[in-house]
């Protein structure tokens, strides 16, 4: 799964040039992603229901230029859930 990450953010970045400051966005799309209820908290203040949905997250951010999100910790940002 990681090497599938990072190929695609390869991919991502190498499209990101190849428009040459156009303003399309590449299109960002995850692979399956489970379903199963794990949250972590991201470092960005955001629970994420588990750390695939996270690192789908990831990629829209580097297809944005924005920054990455790590994870803080497993479970919920919020302690009060």
């Amino acid at each position: 799964m990681a090497r599938y990450m990072c190929v695609l953010v390869v991919f991502l970045i190498a499209a990101n040039l190849c428009l040459g400051g156009s303003q399309k966005k590449p299109k960002v799309v995850c692979g399956p992603i489970v379903k199963t209820e794990q949250p972590v908290c991201g470092s960005d203040g955001n629970t994420y229901s588990n750390e695939d949905v996270l690192k789908c997250h990831n990629l829209h951010q580097v297809a944005e230029g924005n920054q990455l999100v790590s994870v803080v910790k497993k479970g919920y940002c919020d302690e009060t859930r």
